[in-house]
Formats: structure tokens, sequence, C-alpha cells
């Protein structure tokens, strides 16, 4: 739990867990602690506890708690250390049965140390499972200050791309530095890929702009090999034992992590390079979300997707996989941020992945993807001096269009977009709709089989959006593939054969609409009672296919799944009030459509970010 993933940890904490509870004190003082963790008051669960400190914290406080570890060496530390017991136990399978939590802590080790995402994923749905029902679940993760992203950079000690923290280069770094400045370069110069001459000019700018934070920790950590050597221990060969990479996970990827685990984030505290973000059981992880793959042959594979910006602590697009059946109208589903954008223009070749794979059907493929797709863009793409149909004949030409051909092509469009009557007029006298169609006949010039389409309804009038709906119709009646990326439901649900919703760079949900509302839509049922109407919800809770049940005031709210219908949904909840000893009486119910499920998995906080964000360095 603390340490990263078998066989690593073996031989790792033992001769490092000094250093390493040494940190944790640094980082969690009492009252940095008290900061992060705010009130907790009955019964506490530790997961990942081995260094010992935040159990030791709450135990002082006279919180009954409980500490779990996987890593023997860490165990033993935390006993020796603190004379501690913590239970040594699999996080995948707390063996907690009889016990009772009403907080749980997930500590830093479950998100910064396990590479494995599916495992650090399973361990967070276990520690949801094992907690209370209405109880507060809690992960902490490092944050180190922004200045020290841009040396860890140089060095060659962080890659931002991959998502990777090189922690045995940082010990081995520190070290060198010790034994000359031509084996300080050396290091340099391999590890950031650079000539002996700029390894030379980094290492000098480093030296003049080092952060406090990594000239504290770098000083910790020779102080640690000093001792070591004095112990008569070979300090290399300790070094050697740490963890080549860890995972460089920041907050947004957090938040990613989070909602992949079924949870919901309420909050963040932050205190000293530390942040506790603050959890709870999201609506569907009582219900489970499952991914579907539609049967049809996909136009479009993507496997693995995984794209950072340079200088962005999170990546823009996580891991994502796409199927895009031949022949329908895909569309992709996302809040602000969400990876929409940045998807797209990797489909269509204008970013390279940093990771995974896109392949095109072999037809497609034979045309090259230049001739096979086609992308409009969510910026226009216009020339304001030139006439609509000048535009077009400038596009066309760079497509290979000419003569005739291109004559023709250009009435075609301009019937479809319906701006035959505007074609001699310039763009600049274009209402932003009319841009958006010239926009949209651009992309079919060279007749693409896929069209990739990012929100090409953004700030225009309604005409103009139904006009490009029935043109988006046509296309799909002549056998065209079409890859729609909106938020608009309204659109998603009159155009889509089948959707993705996307949030943080993942696939959450996929299906057509009518499978998307039938599995996971929810009836929202209201009832009203006394002022003891609160003490229903316990049992409402623990009914079958309820994802949550709320009240405020005297008012409760039901969210749940009506596989029998709404009436027998209704009749079992008012039925379970009674027998509490509650009688609820009905207000209205309101039946599942998109925008509520939208809302329902990816949150309802306004979302202003783009996909990429400032980036955070890490210990």
């Amino acid at each position: 739990m603390s340490g990263p993933s078998e066989p690593a940890v073996t031989g790792f904490f033992g001769p490092w867990a000094e250093y390493w509870s040494d940190l944790e004190d640094r980082h969690l003082r009492p009252h940095a602690l008290d900061h992060l963790l705010g009130a907790i008051d009955g019964p506490t669960l530790v997961v990942g506890a081995g260094q010992g400190i935040i159990v030791e914290h709450l135990k002082n406080r006279g919180i009954a708690v409980t500490g779990v570890d996987r890593c023997k060496e860490m165990v033993a530390a935390a006993r020796h250390r603190r004379g501690l017991e913590i239970l040594l136990a699999d996080g995948h399978h707390l063996p907690l049965p009889d016990k009772s939590f009403r907080t749980i802590i997930v500590a830093s080790g479950v998100v910064d140390y396990l590479f494995d995402e599916g495992e650090a994923t399973q361990i967070l749905r276990e520690c949801a499972r094992v907690a209370d029902h209405g109880g507060q679940l809690l992960v902490s993760f490092f944050d180190v200050q922004t200045q020290a992203r841009p040396t860890l950079r140089r060095l060659g000690l962080i890659d931002e791309a991959q998502g990777v923290y090189y922690l045995r280069r940082v010990a081995q770094f520190n070290d060198a530095r010790k034994r000359g400045l031509h084996v300080a370069l050396r290091l340099i110069a391999a590890y950031a890929e650079v000539s002996s001459l700029a390894a030379f000019g980094r290492f000098a700018l480093v030296g003049l702009t080092l952060p406090r934070c990594l000239r504290d920790d770098g000083r910790r950590f020779g102080d640690v090999l000093s001792k070591i050597a004095a112990d008569g221990r070979d300090p290399l060969a300790l070094t050697a034992l740490l963890p080549e990479r860890l995972p460089l996970r920041a907050e947004p990827e957090i938040r990613s992590l989070l909602l992949a685990s079924g949870l919901a984030l309420d909050d963040l505290s932050e205190r000293d390079g530390v942040r506790v973000a603050r959890c709870r059981p999201g609506r569907f992880a009582r219900l489970g979300l499952r991914l579907s793959r539609s049967d049809s042959p996909a136009v479009l594979e993507a496997r693995g997707l995984v794209k950072r910006y340079k200088n962005s602590a999170c990546a823009a697009v996580s891991g994502l996989d796409l199927d895009i059946p031949r022949g329908s109208i895909y569309g992709i589903l996302g809040p602000n941020g969400a990876g929409k954008t940045t998807t797209l223009s990797m489909l269509c070749g204008l970013l390279r992945p940093d990771r995974g794979s896109i392949r095109l059907a072999e037809d497609l493929d034979a045309l090259g993807r230049g001739r096979a797709l086609g992308y409009v863009p969510q910026e226009l793409a216009l020339y304001p001096k030139l006439c609509a149909r000048d535009n077009l004949s400038f596009f066309g030409r760079l497509y290979g269009l000419s003569g005739k051909a291109l004559v023709a092509r250009q009435d075609e469009l301009l019937d479809l977009v319906g701006l035959t009557e505007r074609a001699g007029d310039l763009v600049s006298c274009f209402s932003t709709g009319m841009m958006r169609r010239l926009n949209l006949a651009i992309g079919l010039l060279h007749h693409p089989k896929l069209i990739l389409l990012d929100e090409p309804t953004v700030g225009i009038d309604p005409q103009s959006r139904h006009c490009i709906f029935d043109a988006i119709e046509a296309l799909r009646e002549q056998g065209v593939t079409l890859l729609y990326t909106t938020h608009y439901m309204e659109e998603a649900n009159r155009l889509c054969d089948r959707l993705a919703i996307i949030d943080h760079g993942r696939l959450v949900l996929e299906g057509t609409p009518k499978e998307l509302l039938s599995q996971y839509g929810l009836y929202h049922v209201t009832l009203s009672g006394g002022e003891h109407a609160p003490l229903a919800l316990p049992s409402l809770r623990q009914l079958e296919d309820v994802a949550e049940a709320l009240c405020q005031g005297h008012t409760v709210t039901v969210c749940a799944q009506a596989k029998d219908g709404p009436l027998e949904l209704v009749e079992r909840i008012v039925a379970t009030a009674r027998a509490g000893g509650q009688d609820l009486e009905l207000r209205r119910v309101e039946e599942p459509n998109l925008e509520r499920l939208f809302l329902d998995i990816t949150g309802r906080a306004l979302r202003d970010a783009g996909d990429g964000n400032a980036a955070r360095p890490r210990p």
C-alpha cells in the first residue's frame, strides 16, 4: 500500500524507512494533520498506514483508529519507531467484516506509489465498500510546489508526457553532485538526453535557481546517504533498491482516478505540499457503471490514448479507448476540459499521442488519413476577406480539386449548407452561424469517409443549427461516418446513434441514448414528510437500485432506477419509510433524461478550464 507494486517493495522500505518517515513527519505535523483531516468523530481506518504518523496522531486525539498496510518492512518500522500495532493486509480485500468505520483515510502511498492505476482503483473501491453509508473517505497525495517542476524537468528527473517521476535518478543525482561536476554532468546529459555543453548550461541554471524545497529535500537525502555510508553500507547499492519510476500524478489525475473508482470529490484541503481529497461514493458507485461496445464493424479504433501538454500537471486524455461504428453518428459528450478537442486532434493527426494507437479500417487506411478524414474544428478556419465560393475554391485546391469538378463540388456544398444565395459575399459580412456552415462545407470538400466535427454549433442561431443538423443527417444517409463532440444534450439525443461520455480524459459510459437511459437513467422521486423525515434515509438507502437518498428540511428526494416501473418504485419507497415509522407523501416523479444522466456522472460544478492545466511536480 505504501510502496510500489511487488516485487519492487522487497528490500526497499527497510533501508529507507527512516528517510520516508522523516519526510512524512515534516509534511504532516500535528497542526497540518488537524487542518487536512478536519473533524473526525468516530472509528477510523487508515489504509496504507505503514509510516504510522496518521495513526499515531489520531490515537493521541483519543480516536479509535485501525491502521492497515501490506508492506512488512513499513509495518515493522512503524512498530519500532512509533510503537504502533498496524495490521498487515492487502487493501484489495480488507479483513475487517466485523468492524464499521465512520472515516476511511487512504494514505498517499496508494495514489503516489502504485503505478498500476487499476490496482489503485480497486483499493479505493474496497475502501468505499467498507465505509459506512454517509461516512467520509479521505484520500491524501503529495503536491510539490509549482516552482520545482522546471528544475525537475531540466534535469530529466520527471517526464510529464509519460507521467513518470524517476525516483532512483534523484538519489543518483544527489550522490553524483558530491562526487564531482563531471559525474553530475554525465548524468544530466543521459537523463535529459542533451549534449554535454547543454548539460553544463542546465546544471549552472539549476544552481542559480534551485527552489528552496528542492534544496531542503536534497540536503536531507544527502544526510541519509551519509548515514548509510557511516554505518558501513554502500549508498549506491541501497540506491539501486529504489523503484526506478513512480507515477507522476497531480490533482486532475487524482480526480480522474477517483472518478474511475466511483467516488465523487467534495473538496480539497492543502498544507505544506500535501493535499487531501474529501470524497463520497458517487451516485453510481452502488449501481456500477459498465461499458458496452457496439457489435457493428468499426471504421476507427483508438486504444489507450494518452496526451499530456507541455507544462501541464495532468493528462488531457488518459487511457482513452474508442470504437467508431461505420455509417453512424458517434457522439462524444463531456464538460469543458474533458479532453474532447484533444481527442479529435489526435484522431485526425494534428496531435501525436504520447501513448496509445489509432487504427483506421482497411479501406480508409488505403486512402490515407488526409483523404479519408475530414476535420471541422471548433475554431473557424476561414479567410474573411474572401467570399464563400473563393474560400471553397482555395481549400479545394489544397485537396487537389480543380476545374469543373471543383465548381460542381462548390455548388453542391453551398446548397447543402444553405449558402447558395450568399456565395459571392465576403465572409467578413457573415454571421457566426453562416461562418460555421461554411466551415462545415470546407471540411466536406474532398468527400471524406469519416468526418470529425468539434462542437460545430457553438454560438449560432437556431436556424443555422438546424441547417447543420439537416446536413449531418443527409451525410449519414449517404453512408458517411461522423464523430461529433458536444455538450448540448438535445443535439446528442437528436443526432447520435451512439454516445460516449468522457470526463477528465477518460471514457466513463458508452452506448445508444436509449441504452444509457434504460441502464443508468435515474428517476428522481420527491416526497414530503414531517420533522422526522431524515430518519427514513438509512432504510431508503438500503433499497435495491437506490443510488442516493437526500433530505432537505421536510423534503426527501430519492434517486433510483425503476426496473419494475416508476409506480412500483414509489410504492416501495413509501412502504419502506412507513415500516420505519415515517409517513412520506409523494410530491413529484421526474423521469430520467440525458441531461440529468450527464450531470449525475460528471457532476454539477462549473467547468471553465481547458484540456490542460498547470503542472505540479512531486517530491
